[in-house]
């Protein structure tokens, strides 16, 4: 979620001669991305630390709408940035608006290639991240994070089901895992996968 660390970055205090309808904007902005990326969300604990005008999103997991409904806000917020930079703005919004529209050029760029990243790979795969999340990365500081991770459980299966869709989807495009790839996201998925060590590095 590069995006998400530019977005809040870029969220400058406003200068004599900045533009505080662009600040705004891009605090919505910021806001809006995370939601469309429910773990970042709850690992960051990012709705916790903003301002109370932001509500807080349910507690999920992300999948291929919530990927497609972040591509359609990229192209919505790029035609938007093209006003902003149209108009006035101090220099450190211009830079900032800039490198938003940069970072967003790239997410726009990638589309096209978002399923040479394979649903099943030995790194960070639908197999493996909705684990490794709930057994290590998911915060439990507060009644929130408790009831926002015991809604998750009964997601898993479901994601699961969906991202053998899309794997399915990919091969019939001949969009394949090289061999190490399946192999390797085979041994991740066997119980005390942690202790069996490939023969060969991955990269």
């Amino acid at each position: 979620m590069r995006l998400v660390g530019v977005l809040v970055l870029c969220i400058f205090t406003a200068s004599a001669g900045a533009n505080p309808a662009f600040d705004t904007w891009a605090d919505a902005f910021a806001a809006d991305w995370v939601r469309l990326a429910p773990e970042t969300a709850t690992q960051s604990q990012y709705f916790r630390r903003r301002r109370a005008g932001h509500a807080r999103p349910p507690a999920h997991t992300a999948d291929a709408s919530t990927t497609a409904a972040g591509h359609r806000a990229c192209a919505r917020r790029a035609e938007q940035l093209d006003l902003w930079l149209a108009g006035p703005l101090d220099p450190a919004q211009r830079i900032s608006a800039a490198i938003i529209r940069r970072e967003l050029d790239d997410t726009l760029a990638g589309e096209r290639f978002q399923d040479h990243g394979f649903v099943f790979n030995q790194l960070r795969g639908a197999h493996v991240q909705p684990v490794l999340f709930l057994t290590e990365i998911h915060p439990l500081r507060n009644a929130a994070d408790v009831a926002s991770y015991l809604a998750r459980p009964d997601l898993v299966a479901r994601r699961q089901d969906e991202g053998i869709a899309l794997a399915r989807a990919a091969a019939a495009r001949d969009l394949i895992p090289p061999r190490f790839i399946v192999e390797r996201a085979r041994r991740a998925a066997l119980p005390h996968s942690s202790n069996r060590r490939p023969k060969t590095t991955c990269w």
